[in-house]
């Protein structure tokens, strides 16, 4: 089961997709050095099809930040991306 977090991700993504602010979304946060920021990037590549770039942000968060509450769900979910 996704974490509550990870689905508050995921609604975020949604509304970008539905507002068609992916790319300006994507331009912010690849900016950005805010992890949560850097989080939402890596599910927007991966739900908009660049999933190698997503797949690459997410491992790296969850192989630099083992102690945070959204780590398991990450792992959970890229291995769900990763097995299809």
């Amino acid at each position: 089961m996704e974490s509550i977090t990870l689905i508050c991700f995921f609604n975020l993504i949604d509304s970008y997709k539905r507002q068609g602010t992916v790319e300006v979304k994507k331009r912010q946060f690849e900016q950005s050095k805010d992890l949560y920021d850097r989080i939402k990037l890596g599910i927007l590549y991966i739900e908009t099809g660049d999933v190698r770039r997503g797949v690459n942000i997410l491992d790296d968060i969850c192989a630099t930040e083992p102690d945070l509450i959204i780590t398991h769900a990450l792992k959970q979910y890229l291995k769900e991306v990763t097995s299809n």
